[in-house]
């Protein structure tokens, strides 16, 4: 599990650079204290809850899950 919240991490980090958004700035689209988004994206909370929703819908992403692809 955590190797798979990681990866949700990296993806949004990568977003965030991409769309020259930092983190004080993303706080303030999602009406969250930065602190409250250092914390998610740094792994200090394990709450998921509606910071991960709103983070997603702020840089346009959406989370997916699928199948693993068996070899």
């Amino acid at each position: 599990m955590e190797n798979m919240t990681n990866d949700i991490r990296k993806a949004v980090k990568k977003q965030m650079i991409d769309k020259e958004v930092n983190q004080t700035e993303l706080a303030k689209l999602i009406g969250k204290s930065r602190q409250q988004v250092n914390d998610v994206l740094s792994g200090r909370t394990g709450h998921l809850g509606d910071t991960w929703e709103d983070i997603f819908e702020a840089l346009g992403l959406e989370l997916v899950v699928k199948p693993k692809e068996r070899n």
